[in-house]
């Protein structure tokens, strides 16, 4: 699965940066000092030198809408937003101290900063340049740091050159307080202020500049000190070690919270949904509902990348009972969220295509804005019985799909489906809402004689089989339907799991399968490759459940029931990879993710003391209680667990949801019992508020290195406007990793509205007196151009080693009524892209 070529490659990238959310410049916090500086979006902060404008002892300034960072010589400060003081750390580098070095700014930007304070012009400072990173000390030498944002974090490296012992670095916090938590966090206390810095990523280095992954933890040198340890490093290599800040949150008030699925947007922000007794659950003035409605009510929520900020927060519900079950978001930030319903004044919209109650419970499916202010749509789509949708995506033109189980003899379905006749028992269903939510484009029903649940729905964002949904849940019924070449045509106990994809006409089945041993087996989620390659993962009973040699777990560990992880062909027909996965206990494996590599994210509940938990664990050991979550990662092939952890405090916590973001974080989100779960300082609410609260975490992804330069270059001639000839620059350097891409079009017509063409190969193909240069393309269109006739734009880039060295084409154009040709367009040069250190 990883032998993808670079073409497919560069078509992914391309996607990433057209379907992601592109900014314009938005202003900077103000601390400290005030200025006309202009910072990108809350995605990229940048270090600012110091010409005058501040203390003596500043050295670089970076800001944004969370903190304030000033770095000196030989240290650093962090002040939070709403705090007056700042937390210092003061550095010893080598034997003998800061040994003199100075702050160096490096990887500087196109940006370039001003500052007019006072009504003195001798005061003022023009023209600044801003960087992307600041150096202190000479890891050549000994000890570096190095400081930058990732993912909208600030975060430092610490090197240490090969030979040199992590003794030769310390640092100090004076007047601050220090502690190691349970999870071997630190934490620095001052003036009611902490900071909490996560367990550091670690890696050595060869001198061929490979990074293989290593360890090392924090260490306390005193009450206000402290420094770091690696056991187990081999000392001729290089060691980096990155303490970055990353966020967990408790998301509840005084009564029972629980999320039931997470997603995320275009900007990479976490969106949340699920159901809230509390009538105080925090809401946002500006959202659609901010008054709690019924008995209990849905919620949905979008929190900052930094999980520190409630971007917005909005109950959903009527009179009586109501819960959202799953959600899914686009690139611009809309939202769809479904759920179940028991509530005859559930909020409806005009045209839609179901605005009454059926029976005990319907779906309810709605859309909302970028905002969460606005109900773009809401529909109900149900019978007389209980329906219950499990999951909810958007498809490539704007629709929905939604996917879940029926008791209702008149679910209602669509001629032409592949089956609107109801069977024995529960059904499953798979239904296609039109983008306006007004027409059921297709609606069936899947299932035998018995009952059948679908509990996972996903469907491929890109490649040949885009829009084709595919379902994974627990079937009773022997006849269930399958497909002929199946991996698996009749069951092998009275339950099994299955795995089922659809064409995306609905019409058809692509393939059905079971998937089982003797016993009950669930598939619990899904997940799907731009191959059609489908990922489940669930829990069995079945000590014969199908694995495949050489995976990391080929039996059962012997407790009440393991959770499982497999991977199926894209026509279903054979098993490529399946492994056992648990302890002694119970474990449940309730939610699957791929990221670009197609790595697998798994999470969800587990009993089990002896749970494989790999080294270098935030949480190594079992908290206690009924169960504690559990988040781990797999190679693509399932023979190597490389990352486990357990998630959770004295009392029960599961994970019931994960998303995998554009920096290849894992956010996960479930719900706890226990007021000890780990939260960090700083994040949106670090307090247990009642009896059950929601969670909304992330961790840290892996760092990635390249082996070849980034680079940038124009290519071809453009077609001249009003201003000439338009020109098209990358205003930041296309390396990996970094979260923050951005490009600048220039000499444009002010008020004119560009447009982005993108693609994966070069083109010189004629067209309006100039030449298209980019193919097959990916359209943008682009914030107007500014009265000094630039237009620019920002976006993430994700930090996966699959995109190294991957180059895109790209050239913009607008209407210019002085440009000559039949659509008067003025046309920039091509530009390409090769992602890089």
């Amino acid at each position: 699965m990883q032998n993808r070529n670079s073409v497919r490659r560069s078509i992914a990238l391309v996607c990433a940066l057209a379907f992601s959310h592109w900014g314009s410049l938005a202003a900077p916090a103000q601390n400290p000092g005030s200025s006309s500086q202009r910072a990108f979006s809350r995605a990229l902060a940048f270090f600012t030198p110091n010409r005058g404008q501040w203390p003596d002892a500043w050295r670089f300034v970076a800001r944004d809408a969370k903190r304030a960072v000033t770095i000196e010589d030989a240290g650093f400060s962090v002040t939070e937003a709403g705090c007056s003081s700042a937390i210092s750390f003061q550095f010893v580098l080598g034997s003998a101290g800061a040994n003199g070095a100075q702050a160096r700014g490096d990887r500087p930007l196109e940006t370039r900063v001003h500052f007019f304070v006072g009504s003195d012009p001798s005061s003022w400072r023009t023209d600044l340049p801003a960087y992307q990173e600041v150096h202190i000390g000479d890891a050549a030498n000994g000890v570096g740091v190095a400081f930058g944002f990732r993912a909208g974090e600030f975060e430092y490296d610490v090197e240490f050159a090969p030979g040199v012992q992590c003794s030769a670095f310390e640092a100090r916090c004076p007047g601050a307080a220090l502690e190691l938590d349970a999870l071997g966090r630190l934490l620095v206390h001052r003036d009611g202020t902490t900071l909490a810095f996560s367990i550091p990523a670690t890696f050595t280095v060869d001198r061929a500049g490979q990074r293989q992954p290593s360890e090392a933890r924090f260490v306390l040198l005193g009450t206000d000190r402290f420094g770091f340890a690696a056991e187990d490093r081999d000392v001729e290599r290089a060691l980096i070690v990155d303490p970055a800040l990353v966020y967990s949150t408790f998301l509840g008030s005084s009564s029972f919270d629980q999320v039931n699925s997470i997603t995320v947007d275009g900007s990479c922000a976490g969106i949340v949904a699920g159901w809230t007794l509390s009538p105080a659950f925090p809401t946002t003035g500006s959202a659609f509902d901010t008054t709690f409605n019924g008995t209990r009510d849905a919620f949905v929520a979008k929190l900052s990348d930094g999980g520190d900020t409630l971007v917005y927060a909005s109950f959903l519900g009527g009179g009586d009972d109501d819960e959202a079950t799953c959600v899914a978001a686009d690139a611009q930030g809309s939202v769809l969220v479904a759920g179940r319903t028991r509530s005859a004044s559930f909020p409806t919209t005009v045209g839609a295509y179901d605005t009454s109650a059926n029976g005990a419970e319907d779906v309810f499916v709605a859309r909302l804005d970028p905002f969460g202010s606005t109900l773009e749509f809401s529909t109900r789509i149900g019978g007389e019985g209980e329906d219950v949708p499990t999951g909810v995506v958007f498809v490539s033109d704007g629709d929905a799909i939604v996917a879940g189980t029926t008791r209702s003899l008149t679910f209602p379905t669509v001629a032409g489906s592949f089956d609107v006749f109801p069977h024995g028992g529960r059904d499953g269903f798979v239904a296609r809402l039109a983008a306006a939510g007004d027409v059921l484009v297709y609606s069936s029903r899947l299932g035998g004689s018995q009952d059948d649940d679908v509990l996972g729905l996903a469907v491929p964002g890109y490649g040949s089989f885009v829009d084709r949904p595919c379902v994974t849940g627990a079937t009773t019924s022997s006849d269930f339907p399958t497909s002929l070449l199946a991996f698996a045509t009749s069951p092998d106990g009275a339950s099994d799991g299955f795995v089922t994809a659809f064409d995306p006409s609905g019409a058809s089945l692509a393939f059905s399968t079971f998937l089982g041993g003797v016993n009950a087996d669930v598939g619990a989620a899904i997940a799907v490759a731009d191959d059609g390659s489908v990922t489940l993962a669930g829990e069995t009973w079945s000590n014969d459940f199908p694995v495949t040699p050489g995976a990391y777990s080929v039996a059962h560990s012997g407790g009440i029931a393991d959770g499982f992880v497999a991977t199926l062909t894209a026509t279903g027909s054979a098993l490529t990879a399946s492994t056992f996965l648990g302890g002694s206990g119970l474990d449940h494996a309730r939610a699957v993710a791929l990221d670009a590599l197609t790595e697998v994210r798994v999470a969800g509940a587990t009993s089990s003391s002896d749970f494989p938990i790999t080294a270098g664990a935030p949480q190594a050991t079992y908290a206690g209680g009924t169960s504690d979550g559990f988040i781990a990662r797999l190679d693509p092939t399932l023979t190597t667990l490389e990352t486990s952890t357990y998630l959770g405090g004295f009392d029960a916590d599961t994970v019931a949801s994960l998303a995998v973001d554009c920096t290849g974080r894992t956010l996960a989100a479930g719900g706890t019992y226990s007021g000890n779960s780990p939260v960090t300082v700083g994040s949106f609410d670090p307090t247990f508020n009642g009896q059950l609260d929601g969670f909304v975490l992330a961790l840290p992804k892996e760092s990635t290195t390249c082996a070849t330069p980034a680079s940038t270059a124009n290519y071809g001639a453009g077609k001249p406007g009003s201003l000439g000839v338009p020109g098209l620059a990358a205003l930041v350097l296309p390396k990996v990793p970094t979260k923050p891409f951005g490009i600048r079009i220039s000499n444009g017509l002010p008020g004119a509205l560009p447009v982005l063409f993108l693609g994966p190969a070069p083109l010189n193909l004629a067209f309006d007196g100039g030449a298209l240069r980019a193919f097959p393309t990916f359209i943008l269109f682009l914030l107007p151009f500014d009265a000094a006739g630039n237009s620019d734009a920002f976006g993430p880039i994700c930090d996966v080693p699959v995109y190294c060295g991957v180059s895109v084409y790209m050239q913009a154009m607008f209407v210019d009524p002085l440009a000559t040709g039949y659509y008067h367009t003025a046309q920039t040069p091509g530009l390409t892209l090769t992602l890089g250190f």
